[in-house]
């Protein structure tokens, strides 16, 4: 996972997970190695009711709902939309929004 976006240059301009018509954007929470972490998941709409029906606390593999979302940056490295901490950057919450609504 990667740390929090901090500079300019760290900022997402480009989309590499393209949505497809039977896809939704989710923001899975919890903990990871006793952290919180957070991740963006493509989930089919096929998977949503069991990703929605999954009882809080429980241990998940968020790949068996939906694929990790990925960006390109300012430098253009490719990142996960994944992270440490208990809400994504207010920046690529904005961000995710605007192109996956």
């Amino acid at each position: 996972m990667q740390k929090a976006l901090s500079s300019y240059e760290d900022r997402p301009v480009g989309i590499i997970t393209k949505q497809k018509i039977d896809e939704s954007v989710f923001i899975i929470r919890g903990k990871d190695k006793g952290l919180p972490a957070w991740h963006y998941i493509m989930v089919p709409i096929s998977k949503a009711a069991d990703l929605k029906s999954q009882k809080v606390g429980i241990t998940i593999d968020v790949t068996n709902f939906g694929a990790v979302m990925k960006y390109r940056n300012k430098r253009g490295e490719t990142k996960t939309a994944s992270g440490w901490g208990t809400d994504p950057p207010k920046m690529l919450q904005i961000w995710i929004g605007s192109r996956y609504g």
